[in-house]
């Protein structure tokens, strides 16, 4: 994500206390080091004779917090509260890995309808509305400059370090000859030129590659002339070999003459006065010198007897321990090599099997030593602490998801969990576990929501790589959902407003139509005579299109059904005057509401008969449910029947006339938008409530940007 910073003059600063010219605005995410950063380099000067320039700069600055990228508009803003002269500093920091999906930095600082020329809000933190958008750029007013106005940047593919003179006022256009100028390097080299505008008296001119200089303006510093690639230095050596050429006068480099080396003389020391050889008399044993001796040979001993007991005593201490650790690896031994668990783990004892349970979870190896970790666990349940084994029951279960490769989630216990207002956090130890193994913490509605989502075809690595293996972020979390919710936007960008509200009427309709219970037994006729659902009338193609739009009179759909049924089977039937006569009048043209037809077909099967039994049987069962749908001795219960079907036949000839108006994927585009969206909202609403029931899960999660 993109980090923004704006500086300028206000009575109260966004920091409490602060006022003057200070942050009034900026990201909530923006680290502490660049902060300061972006602060010094918030600096301006107005000029007195002519209007001030609208400075536009980038450089690339290192932190504590690594490396950015920082784009700064800083221009003049009028006056501010105490009627002084302001201005102000706007910064856009961009991090490495961020550059290689963004245009060349000029165009962004010339044409990106996001940057500030005054400030008149509170202060505040930017939200969604302020971020920055790559699409959000005014390209309608770019103005090429001539290649004669300026001279040239690049050469050989190589840019050049260049100091431009400008006249007053064409701090733009050289700042689009240096868009020009960048757009003939390679796609990964325009990043790496540093460039300003306009010179400042505060400026450090090594700071840039490009930089231009208003001609009639003296500046405290000299300019470079000559223009050199970018990258070449020269060394002190060849710096001083050039200036003595241009002087034509030889460097002369002294030499020292050695002096002579001076000795101390030598003196000898007589025998007599040697006195490392010279011996000494004895001291006689007196009584003073003998009590002098006794008592320091007492301390000396009591010295002695203390600093052997306090060995013994560690040492004691130590084969203590050393013996519960070996009867610890001895039992995990032997449970590696017996494949009855519970019958070894009394053979470890409770004080071992704490101190190698609380061992192994302190260096974080219970994953590498799962045998002697189950023993300890086992013998620890024995006594009445069932904590190891829920703890080991958890991690076993994470590890299975690790070896499976299954994103199902496993459930974290409660006392795992450690929350606060703004996150969730693992117990420290058991997260240390979890860090090696791609298992990242989550709540049940975000695993979900990310199933969900991945089911539709989206991709979720935005949402993934705000996951934390030891905390849940809400607030990060609430972000990389609104990133998904813009991509999926963007992957649509062709599906224009127009054709989203067709489908969305026709999908409207079609779901209100095929929901409603009273019209279901109406929709399914064509179940009564053992039919597919594609010869109904509301058949959908595979793009979610009625099949026969132009079929729009339920009538003229029961008179096909029917005779679909009855043709292939007609040598079957009897050929009785009666039955010809009821067959012609079920397939007249004459009838035109549906009830007439319903009854017309009623009379030909009461009149049909067949010799075959099964089909006989078959007639029977269509005739049973003919009358159960159509057949009714109250003209208001047979209105109803009408009503029904007329808003069947309303239904589709909407369907039909919106249908000409979309394209073949704009409703499984739309429904797909709608149901993401929808999947989105679900998982913003679930986090913004933050309810203290959710449940939470890990997940093994295989994104590579993890």
């Amino acid at each position: 994500m993109a980090y923004q910073y704006i500086h300028t003059s206000a009575k109260r600063g966004l920091e409490p206390g602060k006022s003057g010219f200070c942050c009034v605005a900026r990201s909530r995410e923006l680290p502490k080091n660049l902060l300061r950063q972006l602060d010094r380099m918030s600096r301006y000067e107005h000029i007195a004779k002519g209007p001030s320039p609208i400075i536009m700069r980038h450089r690339k600055i290192e932190t504590k917090d690594g490396a950015f990228h920082t784009l700064s508009r800083i221009q003049d803003s009028g006056v501010d509260y105490s009627k002084r002269n302001n201005h102000i500093a706007h910064h856009v920091a961009f991090e490495e890995r961020e550059i290689r999906h963004l245009p060349d930095p000029a165009t962004i600082l010339l044409h990106w309808r996001g940057w500030r020329s005054e400030w008149q809000e509170p202060p505040r933190i930017l939200g969604e509305t302020d971020e920055f958008n790559i699409h959000d750029m005014d390209t309608s007013h770019i103005n090429e400059p001539k290649d004669s106005d300026f001279p040239h940047m690049v050469e050989n593919g190589i840019p050049l370090v260049r100091f431009v003179p400008i006249e007053t006022g064409f701090e733009l256009v050289v700042t689009a000859h240096w868009r020009k100028a960048l757009l003939q390097l390679p796609v990964a080299e325009r990043w790496k030129c540093s460039f300003t505008n306009c010179l400042l008296s505060t400026d450090k001119p090594s700071e840039f590659a490009w930089a231009a200089y208003w001609q009639d303006r003296e500046l405290p510093f000299d300019i470079p002339q000559d223009p050199r690639p970018l990258g070449a230095t020269e060394t002190p050596s060849e710096e001083v070999a050039r200036e003595a050429i241009e002087a034509e006068e030889p460097v002369e480099i002294p030499t020292a003459t050695p002096e002579p080396k001076r000795q101390a003389p030598i003196v000898e020391i007589p025998d007599e006065e040697n006195f490392k050889k010279a011996k000494r008399s004895k001291k006689p044993w007196t009584r003073r010198r003998m009590s002098h001796f006794l008592n320091t040979s007492l301390v000396a001993l009591s010295i002695l007897s203390l600093a052997t007991a306090i060995f013994f005593l560690i040492e004691y201490r130590n084969n203590r321990k050393q013996a519960a650790l070996d009867q610890g690896r001895q039992t995990a031994a032997m449970i590696k090599d017996d494949s009855d668990a519970e019958s070894q783990a009394s053979n470890l004892s409770v004080s071992a099997a704490r101190t190698e349970w609380d061992r192994l979870l302190a260096e974080s190896s219970l994953f590498n030593d799962l045998p002697l970790a189950r023993a300890a666990a086992e013998t620890l349940r024995v006594s009445g602490d069932s904590q190891p084994e829920d703890t080991l029951a958890f991690l076993e279960d994470a590890l299975d998801q690790v070896e499976s490769k299954s994103s199902s989630g496993v459930d974290v216990p409660s006392r795992f969990l450690t929350k606060t207002e703004t996150n969730v956090a693992l117990e420290p130890r058991v997260g240390r576990l979890l860090e090696t193994k791609n298992l990242y913490l989550t709540s049940e509605t975000l695993k979900t929501a990310l199933s969900r989502l991945k089911e539709l075809g989206v991709d979720v690595s935005m949402i993934e790589e705000r996951l934390s293996q030891n905390a849940f972020r809400w607030e990060d979390l609430l972000i990389g959902l609104k990133e998904c919710r813009r991509r999926t936007k963007d992957q649509f960008g062709s599906f224009d407003i127009s054709r989203q509200n067709v489908a969305s009427q026709y999908d409207k309709t079609y779901r209100e139509l095929v929901s409603d219970n009273r019209l279901e037994p109406y929709l399914e006729l064509h179940d009564i005579f053992g039919r597919r659902e594609s010869s109904g009338f509301m058949a959908i193609d595979k793009s979610g299109y009625v099949s026969e739009p132009r079929e729009i009179y339920y009538a003229s759909f029961m008179q096909r059904i029917f005779n679909e049924f009855v043709l292939p089977r007609y040598s079957h039937f009897n050929q009785s005057p009666e039955f010809q006569m009821a067959l012609r009048h079920a397939g007249s043209e004459k009838l035109t509401t549906a009830l007439e037809v319903a009854k017309a077909i009623q009379d030909a099967l009461e009149k049909a008969r067949v010799q075959d039994v099964e089909l006989q049987t078959q007639i029977n069962f269509i005739k049973s449910q003919w009358e159960s749908l159509f057949e009714r001795n109250d003209l208001m219960e047979e209105a109803i029947i009408a009503f029904s079907i007329e808003r069947i036949e309303e239904a589709k000839s909407k369907l039909s006339r919106l249908q000409t108006q979309l394209e073949p994927d704009d409703l499984k585009n739309y429904r797909r938008i709608r149901d993401i969206n929808r999947v989105i909202d679900e998982a913003e609403k679930a986090l913004q409530e933050s309810e203290t029931n959710e449940e939470w899960v890990v997940i093994h999660v295989q994104s590579s940007q993890l």
